[in-house]
């Protein structure tokens, strides 16, 4: 538990360099590295995974850089925690048109697209074939989009590197999702579109 307790501390550290209260980085961190059933009882349910959660931490920090200050700052960490906790469980009131932008108008409906692009039979991660994988997953994610007439918007792009073996171990059935039994890395993409405009 020690090493776990290491980790927990040292991501408070960075999460309060990133203008997080401690209280805020100490929620944040329990999600990201302990079971939901071993966390404080004060840490409200999360709806991203602990590899996800840590992952959009890392995003967000290395966004916002260290000690940042003013109203956008502000709004980044907003955005992650309402990633991790779900929409409207930031503990402050906000608009959510001045967090997230007006609602998008009926005509112009935007829309999540998402997938999970398994490695090739034997890769594993790290290195080059991470990038190469990260950049195919995002191609496939814009690809479908536009099947759909949508543009993804390269800024709300997210890319995680899976580890299949480590989701076996914790116990998932990866075979029942279409993974092989030697596929051992997969790229998690997400993104928001809009509709294409078309003239009538």
């Amino acid at each position: 538990m020690g090493l776990l307790d290491g980790a927990v501390n040292g991501m408070i550290d960075r999460l309060i360099q990133g203008g997080f209260t401690p209280a805020e980085s100490y929620f944040l961190a329990q999600a990201a590295y302990i079971k939901e059933q071993k966390r404080d009882a004060r840490v409200p349910p999360t709806v991203l995974s602990r590899s996800a959660t840590s992952y959009e931490i890392n995003q967000t920090l290395q966004r916002l850089g260290p000690y940042p200050l003013g109203v956008e700052a502000h709004r980044q960490r907003i955005i992650l925690w309402e990633k991790i906790f779900g929409r409207g469980s930031w503990h402050e009131p906000i608009d959510p048109d001045d967090i997230y932008g007006a609602a998008p108008s009926v005509s112009d409906p935007a829309k999540t697209f998402q997938l999970i692009l398994p490695g090739q039979p034997g890769m594993n991660a790290g290195g080059v074939y991470e990038y190469v994988l990260s950049a195919a997953a995002e191609q496939e994610l814009k690809q479908r989009a536009l099947s759909e007439g949508y543009t993804i918007d390269p800024s709300t792009m997210a890319v995680q590197i899976v580890d299949v073996d480590q989701m076996r171990s914790e116990g998932h059935d990866m075979e029942a999702v279409g993974f092989e039994d030697d596929t051992h890395v997969a790229a998690y993409v997400s993104g928001q579109g809009s509709k294409q405009s078309h003239s009538s």
